[in-house]
């Protein structure tokens, strides 16, 4: 797929970016010109096995927001407690 379809998919769709760390996957696309959802279904058609998920999440520890103009990334700081000690 990595080499066949998935090129073929961005193209169709007009996708801007794609960005792949194991098994997570980003995608830029504008929302104008791209379905994301309709993406969703044919990413998850060539491969009955293999199913892809639509989430907004932080990519590997990045926080990517969309602006008015551009895109604006901060770093994702996952909530901790510091204030327990080990025994």
């Amino acid at each position: 797929m990595e080499n066949t379809t998935i090129p073929e998919l961005l193209e169709k769709h007009n996708i801007k970016g794609y960005f792949k760390y194991v098994d997570d996957i980003l995608l830029v696309y504008t929302d104008n010109t791209t379905n994301i959802h309709k993406v969703l279904d044919e990413f998850n058609n060539p491969t009955p096995k293999l199913k892809f998920t639509l989430e907004e999440i932080n990519f590997l520890d990045i926080t990517i927001k969309k602006k008015h103009k551009g895109l604006s990334s901060d770093i994702h700081r996952k909530p901790t407690t510091t204030d327990i000690m080990p025994p």
